[in-house]
């Protein structure tokens, strides 16, 4: 009988197993930082909030959340189309520059000048309709953004407007939203349900 010594081969294993961990480790990392700071998410829109039934010159805020886009580059517009219209206006439009800063642009004459605050672009465009006096709805958009786990964005765009029952009883509101993650902008809109007016109308009517 040739008795032969069986070879140790522990040392193999464990390099094989310490290296399958460290490319396990390896493609972890990766997928993280992939899903960090590469991966683009596009951004969903919630319904836009507030008061069911706005009253004539009274001011009030609307509140539409856009949420888990990445990377914070969005493009919102606020659209309109007031009753009888065929075409949708916009009415001011606002661009992320990646800063977390809080954004109050105002404007309700009309103009259709540029600001810039806090490093962050904005543009309100103001477009007379014909039959309406070329009376703008008087506006005034905040979007704050504020940062997410995993690196994803939430933005919070509250809308103060003063809506005329004259002018916007049944029109048509709607944010829109453009993402590199997306082909086409998302949107959502509301019909503006404004009371107060017909009260006016009807003293002056009889009185």
């Amino acid at each position: 009988f040739i008795i032969t010594e069986r070879e140790d081969n522990t040392g193999a294993i464990v390099g094989a197993v310490v290296l399958t961990i460290l490319i396990v480790l390896f493609l972890g990392v990766l997928g993280f930082l992939y899903i960090r700071f590469i991966k683009k998410d596009p951004p969903i829109l919630s319904e836009i909030t507030g008061n069911d039934e706005l009253i004539d010159l009274n001011r009030t805020t609307l509140t539409c959340q856009i949420m888990d886009f990445k990377p914070n580059n969005i493009e919102i517009s606020v659209c309109m189309r007031r009753f009888g219209e065929e075409v949708i206006r916009t009415i001011y439009t606002w661009r992320s520059g990646g800063h977390l800063t809080l954004v109050k642009i105002s404007r309700d004459d009309g103009g259709g000048d540029e600001d810039v605050v806090g490093m962050e672009e904005g543009r309100q465009l103001m477009n007379g309709s014909a039959g309406h006096e070329n009376i703008p709805l008087q506006l005034e958009v905040t979007p704050v953004i504020s940062r997410k786990n995993l690196g994803a964005f939430t933005c919070q765009c509250s809308l103060q407007i003063t809506p005329s029952y004259d002018l916007d009883k049944e029109a048509e509101l709607s944010v829109h939203v453009k993402h590199p993650a997306l082909t086409s902008p998302v949107s959502v809109q509301r019909t503006l349900k404004v009371t107060g007016g017909e009260t006016l109308l009807f003293y002056m009517k009889w009185f």
